[in-house]
């Protein structure tokens, strides 16, 4: 067979789906060989000219450790291993041989002997003879094994047909021009050093769009020689980006169709990387200068991302739009941008000049009605395997719309679904690998259904080298991936209520939840505060059954009275229960935001800023805290007047931070002094909320009282009540790793409770000491008792109290509070 001087040689391997997998093979060694994975020959092959394209774009040399001039001709051999296992600790070689059917490529060498090659395991040899070839790779893969479990063997399983074909892509031809072009790109320093070319990205890159936007109703803006500059408005999610790229693919396919500079380049940056590594005074100011000297003239689009960091000041009092917006005026440099509709409204009256330089396109959420269909089809381009039924998907929507309000479909509906192809593309990895694993290790790999198709090769192999049998071709090897699973309505709100943290009794439409039920799960950690419970417990009530403002806070609870009765911990019990986790709670301690101008603090952004609105951009699921909030600055308040009303605040950036998936909750000591210091004796329910009414709206403002959607009075606790918060504490303390890594169990007895609990409580500060008291009478003698008997395991420790009678056993172990109250407790 002739084969060209100078071509390329593909080596292709096919998968029990259809698909393909094709890479390059290197002549000598490589870093890094290009491959592409496809439904058909000629996609592969189409994908994999387009990387070596961009290959040489950035190196013209990068092909020449892919270039052949031999031919090469691939054989299959039948070896057979001997596995291992671990035995006592020890690696023993079993008596069964196990068969593997392995692949090569090979070539006649010119000064005689044969190049070897396998190329799914990156192994090369030179023999003298071919036919020691089952002999010298069966030496091989012994080696690979050596030290390892028998799993490993999976590697090495036939995958289907394997051939390697001789190839000269049109892009070969063009090398010396694309040297020229590659050097070209050296015109643009600035641009590369901060930006990426996305037209030429998208030569390469697979699209997943299923409904790509139309972009021909703003062609009369794009499509002229000189590019207007855009201002994408619209929320997250809804499609800016998309846009954008759709654009670069639609320049892409122009730039084909007639020639390198028949289109215009889309270079993609941020204000971040425009800025990364400038430190030094006018090194920022010099970058930017030097963008628009490159953009000048060249009718390219420079796509900057957000619109509102670029309004950032940074020294004396310049922005980086300061410096684009001349030349953008001038016509000499596009443009493109993205912000939110209420930026957009911000934007309008403290920069219009800028709004001017920008042509308008405002981007529509997509209707809810049309969701279900898109993600059944973007749900089949991305994994076929994974099916969700109809309802399953319109359960899906459902949840998306209203429990993730911060974002627009149609993004949060595909980033969900990635996330579930994700999490359903581990567990059938993992349960494959299981499976195998288990096969191997009793002895069943020998069985024919562990032979994949035949190889198909350039000349068939020799008997004395290959004696599968050919029936096991039509069997599966092991489990399947070709088995579709598929998701019912109550596995999809399941899969999103792991995905968001949101319980399934909140979000299930199969789970009753009403708030009866939902204050008894708050009470389990809350004691004594039952009427707080039920009215949380309300709010999220509403919540589950979608009656609430989808244009404010989940809820904003006022949380008032004595301290240590249970605010903070309801907060905490209201995070574990909507969220999963009481981490996902906010908490701001508003006594630091007293002076004036500490409002600002809250809005700060930035590389290691840890302000409310940098929190709540991370994590918009969240419970946010704002302890003592009566001693924060008034400046406070009016902050807080739009993130209680509409649920959005604008950062010190300008950048929209969305508050209405948080549950936003308030505490405060106001009108308690009122009523005289906090003890066991307690006035009437209505006596104390009207109190606690009164103080709380002559503190705030009329227009912040109002926003507020629950006062909650919790009352004074009572001695039964401290008692079983006692009972609560020790329960968490018999869980402690040093306790339960020994085996030990701790028994406290009625009348030890009874002393922790009278110690705990304070007339002025509630139960707050007794976690104090529970540390330095309780659990510090149990630490000393640890540190002394290291070996001391799998018994009970027993708690009592002073003076406390009763039968003691000889060898019991025992710790005995003190006879006084504790100085910490008074």
């Amino acid at each position: 067979m002739s084969v060209p001087k100078e071509s390329l040689r593909v080596y292709l391997v096919g998968h029990h789906d259809g698909k393909l997998t094709a890479s390059l093979l290197a002549r000598s060694w490589a870093e890094f060989a290009p491959s592409a994975f496809g439904a058909s020959e000629a996609e592969v092959l189409d994908d994999l000219e387009q990387l070596i394209a961009d290959m040489l774009a950035r190196d013209p040399a990068a092909l020449d450790p892919f270039m052949w001039d031999e031919s090469l001709s691939v054989r299959t051999v039948r070896v057979e291993i001997q596995p291992q296992a671990v035995v006592d600790k020890r690696w023993v070689i079993g008596k069964q041989p196990i068969p593997l059917r392995l692949t090569f490529a090979w070539s006649r060498l010119a000064k005689g002997g044969y190049r070897v090659i396998l190329p799914r395991f990156g192994w090369r040899f030179v023999l003298e003879d071919l036919d020691i070839a089952a002999t010298v790779l069966r030496q091989a893969v012994s080696s690979a094994l050596l030290g390892r479990d028998a799993s490993t063997l999976f590697d090495f399983r036939v995958l289907g047909p394997e051939r390697v074909i001789a190839w000269s892509p049109s892009v070969l031809g063009r090398r010396r021009r694309d040297r020229g072009a590659a050097m070209s790109w050296s015109a643009f320093p600035a641009l590369h050093a901060v930006a990426e070319e996305l037209v030429e990205r998208s030569r390469r890159k697979r699209s997943r769009l299923v409904e790509p936007p139309d972009l021909r109703a703003h062609a009369h803006l794009w499509a002229r020689e000189t590019p207007a500059s855009l201002l994408l408005v619209g929320g997250p999610g809804v499609g800016k980006t998309t846009w954008v790229e759709t654009l670069a693919r639609e320049f892409s396919r122009r730039r084909s169709g007639a020639g390198s500079r028949s289109a215009p380049k889309i270079w993609a940056t941020s204000a971040e990387r425009i800025i990364a590594g400038m430190m030094y005074l006018g090194q920022w100011e010099q970058r930017c200068l030097d963008i628009v000297h490159e953009l000048s003239h060249e009718g390219d689009y420079l796509y900057a991302g957000q619109l509102p960091p670029l309004l950032d000041t940074r020294s004396a009092r310049s922005s980086i739009a300061d410096f684009f917006l001349p030349a953008m005026e001038a016509g000499d440099v596009s443009l493109i941008a993205e912000c939110h509709p209420r930026e957009y409204e911000l934007l309008k009256t403290k920069h219009p000049r800028l709004l001017a330089a920008f042509s308008i396109i405002k981007l529509d959420e997509t209707p809810t009605a049309a969701m279900p269909g898109l993600l059944r089809a973007y749900q089949a381009r991305v994994n076929p395997r994974l099916e969700l039924q109809p309802e399953a998907l319109r359960r899906l929507v459902q949840h998306l719309e209203l429990f993730r309000r911060d974002t627009c479909f149609p993004g949060k509906g595909f980033r969900f679904l990635d996330w579930l192809n994700q999490e359903h593309g581990l567990d059938l990895a993992t349960s494959l690998a299981s499976e195998l694993a288990s096969e191997l290790a009793s002895g069943r790999a020998e069985d024919p259904r562990s032979t994949s198709p035949g190889v198909d090769f350039d000349r068939p192999p020799s008997p004395s080298l290959d004696t599968t049998d050919p029936t096991a071709a039509a069997q599966p090897l092991g489990p399947t991936l070709a088995a579709t699973k598929v998701l019912r309505a109550p596995d999809a709100s399941a899969a999103f209520s792991r995905h968001t943290g949101l319980p399934l009794e909140l979000i299930s439409e199969e789970a009753v939840a009403g708030p009866e039920h939902i204050a008894a799960r708050l009470r389990v950690g809350v004691i004594g505060q039952d009427q707080a419970c039920a009215t949380a417990a309300r709010v999220l009530a509403r919540f589950k059954a979608g009656l609430d403002d989808p244009e404010r806070p989940v809820g904003s609870l006022f949380f008032v009275g004595p301290t240590g009765v249970g605010k903070t911990e309801l907060a905490k019990q209201l995070a574990r229960y909507m969220f999963g986790a009481a981490d996902r709670m906010i908490r701001l301690d508003m006594s630091e935001y007293m002076l004036p101008g500490a409002a600002q603090r809250l809005l700060a952004v930035g590389p290691g800023v840890s302000s409310l609105a940098e929190k709540v951009r991370q994590q918009p699921l969240s419970l946010i805290l704002l302890d003592e909030i009566e001693k924060a600055h008034p400046e406070v308040f009016d902050l807080l007047l739009a993130v209680l009303g509409e649920g959005r605040m604008t950062d010190a950036g300008g950048s929209l931070i969305d508050f209405r998936m948080t549950l936003i909750v308030m505490t405060s000591n106001l009108g308690v002094s009122q009523r005289g210091p906090a003890g066991f004796g307690v006035p009437s329910e209505d006596e104390r909320a009207r109190s606690f009414d009164a103080a709380v709206r002559r503190h705030f403002r009329p227009e912040f009282f109002n926003r507020i959607d629950s006062l909650v009075p919790f009352r004074n606790l009572a001695p039964a009540d401290i008692r079983r918060i006692v009972d609560l504490e020790l329960a968490k303390l018999g869980g402690r790793t040093g306790l339960t890594r020994r085996n030990l169990g701790l028994e406290v007895s009625a009348q030890a409770c009874t002393t922790l609990a009278d110690w705990g409580w304070h007339p002025t500060r509630g139960a707050r000491p007794l976690k104090r008291v529970l540390e330095e009478q309780l659990m510090a003698p149990l630490a000393v008792l640890l540190a002394r008997s290291p070996k001391l395991r799998d018994r009970v420790i027993r708690v009592l109290a002073h003076g406390e009678g009763g039968e003691v056993e000889k060898d019991a172990l025992v710790v005995v509070l003190p006879r006084e109250r504790p100085a910490t407790a008074r």
